[in-house]
């Protein structure tokens, strides 16, 4: 048999009603405000779900390839152009027409008027050779094969990237990041931006390491969008970064040597050609919908002179340019922090600047933003900016006003702005402490 029941304990004392309402007041939680990340990664999860709402609604009313999709359909016809007519011809409008067009109807949905333009794929012949495999899968699957990759391997390496500066306690922060705006125009389109944001991560993270010559060559890939580099490639050489530039100078010579190999001087020349087009009229281009200078003179000029809108748009441009190119005097010594602040910078005014700039392109500052974010470098209300304004710009100016994408324009704007500001005050810092630590060591 087991042990028996105890029989000498003492009777139980029931509590009185003071002792209960003390161990109910211990259990009981204070009430505690929810910390302003989680807040934005609240308020930045309901825009993303609605935008993703709105591209189901664009998918079904239009079908694949007119809006979801879009650049996918460039990719796909390029790969085929380039297997069966060689590189050269890929760059050529008319053949891209004849190739997108089957695909455009096949795809498109009947409850909407089939309205489309060509897609161009302006990319170095020794890019367009990557997107040789697309046409392994029929091209509805391989928009889903290609999104997926995307997906994984872009948000697979901020997560690392984020990690790997300390990042890890707050990782709202990180959800809110890789929910942005640009971040899902790309996802959305089939753009290339995630790969972008891989190289400038790499680049970055090199750079605060000081293997400047690997940061380089990693720059170099950006050569995939040449417009990202036209202050960041200049700016080492103001920095005085001399190993970086070579990296850059070497990488991107590889990268031409390539394209040479696979489509001659011919494709080159008609790569180049096809840029020249962008400063023109290429209806796929939509110039209307950036976030640059060119966007804003353009909407402008409903409103003003054609010669004065102008005129103030290149004003504001050029001083741009300026700013963004000062922001690299300074550093050849910067501290991980700096430099991190001088690449926001750099490329919030590369993406006002550039004549082909829409919004997905500004998703590599996602780097800089992630490494300031991990080291609470910057502050929410910063970073709503960027993570909000471009959802609510999209939902107001764009959808309601059609004014496109042109408020982005001054979110570029405030970050170059506020880049500024921070380095000129951490300087200010840095010079007090000088001061002081002089002042202590004098007899």
């Amino acid at each position: 048999m087991g042990a028996p029941w105890p029989t000498d304990s003492a009777p139980t004392r029931l509590p009185t009603v003071a002792e209960i309402e003390q161990a109910a007041r211990r259990q009981r939680r204070p009430f505690r405000p929810i910390p302003a990340a989680h807040r934005l990664a609240f308020f930045v999860t309901i825009f993303a779900a609605l935008y993703l709402a709105f591209d189901v609604y664009m998918y079904v009313t239009r079908g694949l390839f007119l809006y979801v999709g879009v650049d996918y359909r460039s990719f796909w016809a390029s790969a085929q152009i380039a297997r069966s007519a060689g590189f050269a011809a890929v760059y050529d409008l008319d053949l891209q027409r004849q190739l997108q067009e089957p695909l455009v109807h096949a795809f498109a949905s009947p409850l909407h008027e089939l309205q489309w333009a060509t897609i161009p794929t302006p990319y170095l012949p020794g890019f367009v050779a990557l997107l040789g495999p697309l046409l392994l899968l029929p091209p509805d699957l391989g928009f889903v094969v290609w999104t997926a990759v995307n997906v994984v391997m872009t948000l697979g390496y901020l997560v690392w990237f984020w990690r790997g500066v300390g990042g890890s306690a707050t990782r709202s922060l990180l959800l809110a990041l890789c929910l942005s705006f640009p971040m899902l125009e790309t996802f959305q389109f089939g753009q290339v931006n995630g790969w972008l944001t891989i190289f400038l991560g790499e680049f970055f993270r090199l750079a605060i390491a000081r293997a400047e010559l690997r940061s380089g060559l990693w720059l170099s890939c950006m050569l995939l969008k040449p417009q990202t580099l036209m202050l960041i490639a200049p700016g080492l050489l103001v920095a005085r970064r001399w190993r970086a530039a070579l990296g850059a100078t070497a990488g991107g010579a590889g990268i031409v040597g390539i394209s040479l190999a696979f489509g001659g001087i011919d494709a080159l020349l008609a790569d180049a050609r096809l840029i020249f087009l962008y400063s023109g009229h290429v209806p796929s281009t939509v110039p209307r919908d950036m976030m640059n200078w060119r966007s804003l003179a353009i909407h402008l000029s409903d409103a003003l002179p054609a010669q004065l809108a102008w005129t103030l748009a290149m004003a504001g441009l050029v001083a741009t340019l300026v700013a963004g190119l000062a922001l690299w005097l300074n550093a050849r010594d910067a501290s991980p922090e700096q430099f991190a602040l001088v690449v926001l910078g750099s490329f919030a005014a590369t993406s006002a600047v550039a004549w082909h700039a829409h919004t997905h392109m500004g998703l590599p500052m996602t780097i800089p933003l992630l490494y300031l974010a991990a080291r609470g470098r910057i502050s929410i209300a910063t970073l709503a900016v960027w993570l909000i304004a471009p959802y609510v710009m999209f939902a107001t100016l764009r959808l309601v006003f059609d004014l496109g994408n042109v408020g982005v324009l001054f979110v570029n704007l405030y970050l170059l702005g506020w880049s500024i500001a921070q380095l000129r005050s951490r300087a200010s810092e840095e010079s007090a402490t000088t001061v002081a630590s002089i002042a202590q060591a004098s007899p």
